[in-house]
């Protein structure tokens, strides 16, 4: 995804059994290999997960993203501002409890 993968899109590198494709190849994103999985991103179940992600990828919306993570380009440049230098490095919040809403 040469532009980045918008939120709530699938990656065209997640095969039919949910695996990343490209895993261990020089040609994953510094983004992904970056992301080191926690107990608390993997929750219960697959849902408790996709809700951690969904998080992930709105606190990482476009306007607050590394731009480490894009190659050069429309929407590599975008992400900096008028003074050429990249936004701060966004923290992820903590997952909520997928019952209760509530911080975990």
């Amino acid at each position: 995804m040469p532009e980045g993968k918008p939120a709530g899109v699938r990656c065209v590198q997640l095969g039919d059994d949910l695996r990343c494709t490209i895993f261990g190849k020089p040609e994953r994103p510094a983004c992904c290999s970056g992301l080191q999985p926690q107990a608390e991103m993997c929750g219960a179940s697959r849902a408790d997960a996709l809700v951690w992600l969904a998080r992930l990828e709105h606190d990482t919306r476009p306007e607050r993203h590394d731009p480490a993570c894009l190659p050069p380009g429309p929407a590599h440049a975008s992400s900096m501002g008028a003074t050429g230098k990249a936004s701060p490095k966004v923290t992820p919040k903590a997952a909520s409890n997928s019952k209760t809403g509530e911080p975990e």
